[in-house]
């Protein structure tokens, strides 16, 4: 999306990257931006953002002509909705399993970041995530393998088990 300094839309383009393709949005799509624009003095800021749409990260930055000289002329957004596709793509990435959800009241209490140990061999967690007005919250939550820890705890062991049996053979 560009926006002018007068605040109007200049261009707005929609892109599906799992389809290839471009997507229509609504005429006042650009609507939903417009606070968060002006929430921030110098526009240069990553925000989550909560729209009729749902979750999206975005991007703003200031345009500004090419020597830097004046006032800016708009502001370039570029954003990437949060949604199940997506979460499980970063999931996929990262090696272990999220899932994610819109936060209850009973939930905004909890600390913005939880993880707690489930056995021996798993854990889980949670990440809070607010939207720029500190009021939306996302939770993505994760379990994953504690593989690292399994990995070292046998590595110590061996070692243990090694030095016991070269004591008693020298």
């Amino acid at each position: 999306i560009y926006i002018d300094s007068e605040k109007n839309p200049k261009l707005q383009v929609g892109y599906d990257l799992d389809n290839k393709k471009i997507v229509p949005l609504q005429n006042d799509f650009y609507e939903e931006f417009l606070p968060a624009i002006k929430s921030v003095e110098n526009t240069s800021e990553e925000l989550l953002v909560m729209s009729k749409n749902g979750f999206s990260l975005a991007s703003f930055e200031s345009i500004y002509q090419s020597n830097g000289d004046g006032p800016s002329a708009g502001t370039l957004i570029i954003g990437k909705y949060l949604d199940e596709r997506t979460i499980n793509r970063i999931g996929k990435e990262l090696s272990f399993d999220l899932t994610f959800h819109e936060v209850q009241d009973n939930e905004k209490t909890q600390g913005r970041i939880g993880v707690e140990v489930t056995g021996a061999d798993q854990m889980q967690g949670s990440v809070l995530l607010k939207d720029y007005k500190e009021q939306s919250l996302l939770g993505i939550s994760f379990n994953m393998d504690r593989s690292f820890y399994m990995e070292k705890k046998n590595t110590v062991n061996n070692i243990a088990v090694s030095l016991v049996i070269i004591g008693i053979i020298f």
